[in-house]
């Protein structure tokens, strides 16, 4: 939920800039199938990828012009000739920087970590290509992902940089003056799971791993659908709250967001899901607890070497008793310190899918082994 959104580069060795506008004079490649930020169009020598602006409607945030890099000469020439204005990366991407996590599991899912030279606070990155990297000096440590070492990126001269989040527009501007191009992540704008993960084509085609990636958004698309297609038939869907006080605020997704999406598929009746927004929203412990106080079941996500437990829960603040789940014992959480939940949920949604159907419906999978989450002792 932290990172960077940018806009405008200029191109070395491996890319180069067409030119960039803001306009919506989109390609007339076919919609992707759940995505609807990333548009792409694949030709026989080139491929282009659109990425529409999720903050401003109509609005064109960035085109990527892909070209093989054994592409050259006159051939290389004539397709510029009638390209849009992009940024042209030359595929595969060798050397990159990338400042999240789950887009570092992406790469590895499709078997490029090797091309990650450096990345942003690793402490939160569970790669073990990166990790073993970062203690042998061969993967750089380029700081706060909001305030990275900018002369330590632009030393390594990567291909391409990746980020995604929109609230520091001048990491990417200094990238950009100094030649290093940008990769607008806004894959955690969409407002489906599949979506997200199916922004694994994109990776596919900058890394010349198309088919695998094909081949693995369609095996999780196939099985997340299935999932559905079970729930579906649930006679009754639990009453859902989640997530817990943060300071003075307790956050819950937008009823818009992907989060929102996923309980609903999993068969729960989220509190929030008539909410219009697509990001998390800030809410008073009275607004909670009079929307969810008799909620059927509670769900919270954390990040910590200890367990949370209830006794826990109520010596941090007492309130959180008042609610029906705590009296009852129907609190489930994920502890991320010892899974791989925030990666998995974009590299494989129908794991998380598969776990939230069998905790609001048990009696339909008898056998499931939770990966994520288990009742709070």
């Amino acid at each position: 939920m932290r990172r960077i959104l940018f806009y405008f580069m200029t191109g070395l060795f491996f890319s180069g800039i067409v030119s960039c506008r803001e306009t919506d004079e989109g390609i007339s490649g076919e919609k992707m199938k759940y995505a609807e930020i990333i548009r792409i169009e694949e030709n026989a020598n080139y491929s282009i990828a659109e990425i529409s602006d999720p903050w401003n409607s109509g609005r064109l945030m960035q085109r990527y012009i892909m070209i093989p890099e054994d592409i050259t000469g006159n051939e290389y020439s004539s397709i510029l000739e009638d390209m849009p204005e992009g940024i042209i990366l030359r595929t595969p991407l060798r050397k990159v920087a990338v400042f999240t996590g789950t887009h570092c599991s992406i790469m590895e899912l499709l078997q490029s970590e090797k091309s990650v030279c450096g990345v942003c606070e690793p402490q939160y990155i569970r790669s073990e290509y990166v990790q073993k990297g970062i203690k042998d000096g061969t993967v750089a440590d380029y700081g706060n992902s909001q305030y990275p070492s900018i002369e330590k990126i632009v030393e390594d001269s990567p291909n391409a940089v990746f980020l995604s989040s929109f609230a520091e527009r001048n990491v990417s501007d200094k990238l950009s003056k100094a030649g290093i191009p940008v990769i607008e992540c806004a894959d955690y704008m969409e407002t489906h799971p599949l979506a997200r993960s199916e922004w694994i084509k994109f990776f596919g085609i900058l890394f010349d791993r198309k088919a695998m990636a094909d081949s693995v958004f369609a095996a999780s698309c196939k099985r997340y659908e299935e999932i559905c297609a079970e729930v579906a038939s649930a006679h009754e869907n639990p009453r859902l709250m989640v997530e817990k006080k943060i300071a003075s605020a307790w956050y819950v997704p937008g009823g818009k967001s992907y989060t929102a999406k996923l309980y609903a598929d999993a068969g729960a009746d989220y509190l929030w899901k008539d909410n219009n927004e697509t990001g998390s929203i800030p809410l008073s412990f009275e607004t909670v607890l009079e929307k969810a106080e008799d909620a059927d079941i509670w769900l919270i996500k954390y990040n910590d070497p200890e367990y949370l437990t209830r006794e826990n829960l109520r010596r941090e603040f007492d309130g959180y008793s008042r609610f029906r789940p705590y009296e009852k014992g129907s609190i489930y959480a994920c502890n991320a310190f010892y899974n791989n939940y925030f990666d998995e949920i974009v590299t494989h949604p129908e794991y998380v899918l598969e776990d939230l159907a069998a905790l609001f419906h048990p009696e339909m999978y008898p056998d499931h082994r939770f990966r994520y989450f288990i009742r709070m002792k």
